[in-house]
This record gives structure tokens, C-alpha cells and sequence, in this order.
């Protein structure tokens, strides 16, 4: 029988870094649980080696439980020639459909994390 995840996870594909975050649901409440961040610089370097980050992401936040519920993509994204060849990619390998967020959105949520 499916088991629903106990925890959940997002991934922040940056223009210099990507950000994998595993959370507990708690009440109405999210409480951190692990962090991971890789240096990787978005139109600057090979598609492989961000597939490979990736992949070790949705590995570890599945090995802990996490089901991976969002995947933003900021500057580089909304840049990038190849835009949607990248954002297949990324769905191809994480499962998830990534949104590449406004610069506005992205604001906001750098702001909210602070």
C-alpha cells in the first residue's frame, strides 16, 4: 500500500548555486531538516553535471522521506536561449515540473528567507 512522504522538499536552481531543502511537516509549521547546496553556474557550465547534482537531490530527499514539491529556477532560467530544452531536463530528471519564477517573486522569497 502507497505511503504518503513525511516530509517534503524543494529545489532552488539558481544562476551560481543549487539549493536542495528537506522539511517536516509540523502542525502548521515546516522545520528544517537538511540543507544541501551545490555550486553551479547556469549557462556557464556542461547540462550534465546539473543533471547529476539533480539526480543526487531527488535521491537523498526521497531516501529521507521527502516528496520534492516545488523546483524554482531564477535568473539564468528566464534568461537561457535554450529555455525549454532546460526545463525538460530538469522535469526529466526530477520529476517535477520546475516554474522559472519572476525576478519580483524571486525578491520576494530571498526577502521572506532572510
Amino acid at each position: 500500500m502507497f505511503k504518503a512522504f513525511p516530509h517534503i522538499a524543494s529545489i532552488d536552481i539558481g544562476s551560481n548555486s543549487t539549493i536542495l531543502l528537506v522539511a517536516k511537516k509540523e502542525e502548521n509549521n515546516l522545520r528544517a531538516l537538511v540543507q544541501k547546496i551545490e555550486i553551479y553556474r547556469l549557462g556557464e557550465e556542461n547540462l550534465d553535471r546539473l543533471c547529476s547534482i539533480l539526480a543526487g537531490f531527488r535521491s537523498l530527499a526521497h531516501s529521507l522521506g521527502a516528496e520534492i514539491k516545488a523546483v524554482a529556477m531564477t535568473e539564468a532560467a528566464r534568461k537561457a536561449k535554450n529555455q525549454e530544452e532546460l526545463l525538460q531536463i530538469v522535469e526529466e530528471v526530477l520529476w517535477v515540473k520546475p516554474r522559472i519564477i519572476s525576478g519580483e517573486q524571486e525578491a520576494e522569497l530571498s526577502y521572506k528567507a532572510v
